[in-house]
């Protein structure tokens, strides 16, 4: 992720909700955990869906790595969101 001015930004992972499941077909949970790096160096984290960070002009590498329960749609949204401008590449990984 490249921020093309300093501040606030908004890192958010959304799962499908229980509502998206018919009932009785879903016994699963999802656990986030939201990882931000500059130059290799960890900035910011959270193991909750998401959070605020302050972040200087710059790029950035943001890494979620998700735990799922059995019966969960294996599935999300990552979601960013900056008063300025933030443009975002995304790199699947294993």
């Amino acid at each position: 992720m490249t921020v093309g001015a300093s501040g606030s930004v908004n890192l958010d992972v959304q799962t499908y909700s229980s509502r998206m499941y018919a009932y009785g077909c879903s016994l699963g949970y999802t656990y986030p955990i939201i990882q931000v790096f500059q130059n290799g160096k960890q900035v910011g984290s959270t193991n909750y869906s998401g959070f605020d960070i302050s972040l200087t002009k710059g790029t950035y590498q943001v890494k979620v790595t998700m735990t799922w329960g059995t019966g969960a749609a294996k599935d999300y949204t990552l979601r960013a969101y900056a008063a300025k401008t933030a443009a975002i590449s995304f790199k699947k990984t294993a």
